[in-house]
């Protein structure tokens, strides 16, 4: 297990939506995640409910249910294990994803 979840530097506005950041839910992902992570790396939030997504205009993001982790400087196979990890603590009230630079997750 790794020590922290950073949130990116240069990340405008509000990250998390603030109503839904404390549901357990929420709270249970993140947890996840940095359980979860590869040996020695910290996690970084590289989105929340800012910015524009892939997906709109009905992106979780955009309502606070959904939060992308880079995973820069990890290798490929670090990156599966990762996200199998990730989807197998969670199950399938969770959605999970590989993204291109980020993991993509969301509650269901």
């Amino acid at each position: 297990m790794t020590g922290t979840v950073q949130i990116k530097r240069g990340t405008r506005g509000v990250v998390f939506h603030p109503e839904t950041w404390y549901r357990s839910e929420m709270h249970r992902l993140n947890l996840v995640v940095k359980e979860t992570a590869p040996e020695g790396y910290d996690p970084v939030i590289t989105s929340g409910c800012e910015g524009r997504h892939s997906d709109d205009p009905w992106s979780k993001h955009y309502t606070g249910w959904a939060l992308d982790y880079g995973i820069h400087g990890l290798t490929e196979e670090d990156i599966i294990n990762w996200v199998d990890q990730i989807k197998v603590a969670l199950g399938d009230k969770y959605y999970v994803l590989l993204e291109g630079n980020h993991i993509h997750t969301h509650v269901v």
